[in-house]
């Protein structure tokens, strides 16, 4: 059982988490209502009560000290620059306000939220476009998947072996006009 009780914390609202189970199960103050929202609805969206528990237990584990609390950062991005780097940025308040709609999406409707357009590539990868121009290769795991394990659709290459084979081949993203870019899906590409 998961409770979630709201209360007015100095000029705005927070909530309590308490559970998963045990006969003390932890209790976690200060928590925004918009991550506690979104805790609970990706515990819902889980197929059964068994996958929702084990996400549970990872979010909850993860609530207290975490300097990003929900944030699961599995080696895709430097955490102190999550944390400290990207707040100081002067548009961080008009892109945080901007990224409010975004953040109950997943998968292929975050990304075309994001601004990009999906166009499925036969390899089981998709290619974003924006303004027309071709940005990235990418490949999507389904919820249960990790990026590092290998995958029956990427022929038992993992999907970050994958992406690292695609981008291997002459794909280069469109650079904005009058700029030189030198990226590739997954390694840099010689200029």
């Amino acid at each position: 059982m998961l409770i979630v009780v709201g209360y007015p914390a100095e000029t705005v609202e927070k909530v309590v988490i308490c559970g998963l189970d045990g006969d003390s199960p932890p209790v976690h103050h200060d928590i925004e209502p918009s991550v506690a929202g979104r805790i609970c609805a990706a515990a819902l969206d889980e197929p059964d009560r068994h996958a929702a528990s084990r996400l549970l237990r990872t979010i909850l584990d993860e609530l207290d000290g975490q300097p990003l609390p929900g944030m699961r950062n599995q080696g895709l991005f430097a955490t102190h620059v999550l944390r400290r780097d990207l707040p100081a940025r002067p548009d961080w308040a008009d892109a945080t306000k901007a990224a409010n709609p975004t953040l109950a999406k997943r998968g292929r409707e975050l990304v075309q939220a994001l601004g990009y357009t999906v166009e499925a590539l036969a390899s089981g990868a998709s290619m974003l476009t924006a303004d027309g121009r071709r940005h990235a290769v990418t490949v999507f795991c389904a919820e249960t998947d990790t990026f590092e394990s290998p995958s029956s659709l990427f022929n038992g290459s993992s999907p970050v072996a994958h992406a690292f084979a695609l981008s291997d081949k002459p794909f280069q993203p469109e650079p904005p006009p009058g700029r030189r870019v030198g990226v590739s899906a997954g390694r840099p590409a010689p200029i």
